[in-house]
């Protein structure tokens, strides 16, 4: 049996590996120590995959894989550091997915994945941090999930039917949103701690949004649905760290036959519902 052909580099300098026409069952492993590094990965094909990972300050990663079946794992330690994973699919299909940890501080990560049924997963054990999920089809799946740190920022976007998408914000001051476009979607933002913001937009029909925040007090937790036959569910309750209160909890939905819930714990808290045609 043919092996797939495997590339390793161990350096410091500036990486760029390409194929120059589609190609399948190709594998590239990158390992990087130090700062100020850019690594440039290009692949075209199906079945490929990418293993990356970078220890270090102020390093880049690039990586671009059109076709279907692709794989991305990819790791980055320490501060100020750069991801960019761009997934595309084809008239075949598409089927890739993206896996990325990321630790340190001030990191910026985007993934864009274009096709039906691919999967994101970003966990980040940050601070003050910006994660961008997008996805442009039907069936995919993306999850943002921050641990630990304060101030970072998840925001996941998706345009199709029948996706998944969850944005997870960790401790205090930040971040976590869910924007859909299309039927039959599923949204999950959840918060901890205190002072963040909690925001999920659905427009289309039959969605389906859930927002969270646990753990904590003065938050803001806000659903906006377009379309016929939504369903919103906010909770904030749990709270045995900090007490809970002070929240700030809404739901609007525009149109017919949706649904509201909300479920509060503690003190202080806020609770808007508006349904109807012409809000």
């Amino acid at each position: 049996m043919k092996k797939s052909p495997v590339a390793l580099f161990i350096s410091t300098i500036l990486l760029t590996l390409t194929n120059a026409h589609a190609s399948d069952t190709n594998t590239v492993i990158v390992e990087q120590e130090g700062g100020g590094h850019l690594v440039n990965l290009t692949q075209e094909g199906s079945d490929n995959q990418i293993n990356l990972s970078q220890s270090g300050y102020y390093n880049t990663s690039m990586v671009i894989q059109q076709d279907y079946s692709n794989k991305v794992d990819l790791h980055q330690h320490n501060d100020d550091n750069v991801i960019v994973i761009n997934q595309k699919g084809s008239n075949q299909g598409s089927g890739n997915s993206a896996r990325v940890h990321q630790w340190g501080l001030n990191n910026t990560l985007s993934i864009e994945q274009d096709g039906n049924e691919n999967k994101a997963y970003v966990e980040f054990d940050t601070f003050n941090s910006l994660i961008t999920i997008s996805q442009t089809g039907n069936n995919n799946a993306a999850t943002a999930f921050a641990d630990y740190f304060e101030k970072n920022t998840a925001i996941v976007t998706q345009e199709g039917d029948n996706n998944i998408a969850i944005s997870h914000s960790d401790w205090g001051d930040s971040i976590a949103a869910v924007v859909q476009e299309g039927n039959s979607n599923y949204a999950w933002a959840y918060a901890n701690d205190i002072s963040n913001n909690v925001h999920i937009n659905q427009t289309g029909d039959f969605n389906t949004a859930r927002g969270v925040a646990d753990l904590g007090e003065e938050n803001d937790i806000d659903i906006e649905q377009v379309g016929n036959q939504h369903t919103a569910n906010i909770y904030a309750e749990q709270g045995f760290w900090h007490g809970i209160g002070n929240n700030i909890l809404a739901v609007s939905q525009t149109d017919q036959a949706n649904s509201a819930m909300v479920r509060t714990l503690g003190h202080g808290n806020s609770v808007s519902i508006n349904q109807g045609t012409s809000l």
